[in-house]
């Protein structure tokens, strides 16, 4: 009973290590809008990314606005890196930064 008691908890453990290596990449893509209009114009930007993931059946996570200052404001959203080359080619961000997640 000891022996499979053992076995399990160290199967549980290689599951665990595996899991996280193999965690899906995330990456935070960022539009910047400048201006004293800038700050409604991402409110406005993050409306669009919602319904553009659900048409595309996409999975987008923490879609929201960041304000660097009065003049400075960007619409921010998390996908996993694989969706990268499609949001890019069709929403064509800014910039981009990978996620610790």
């Amino acid at each position: 009973m000891k022996f499979f008691h053992s076995l399990f908890l160290f199967m549980t453990e290689v599951i665990c290590i595996f899991a996280n290596k193999f965690e899906m990449e995330k990456v935070r893509l960022i539009w910047d809008f400048r201006g004293p209009a800038g700050k409604r114009t991402a409110e406005h930007h993050c409306i669009h990314l919602h319904d553009f993931i659900r048409m595309e059946r996409l999975h987008g996570e923490a879609i929201e606005v960041i304000e660097f200052s009065e003049m400075h404001a960007a619409a921010t959203m998390i996908i996993n890196a694989e969706d990268v080359a499609l949001m890019r080619e069709k929403l064509k961000p800014n910039r981009g930064q990978r996620v610790e997640v």
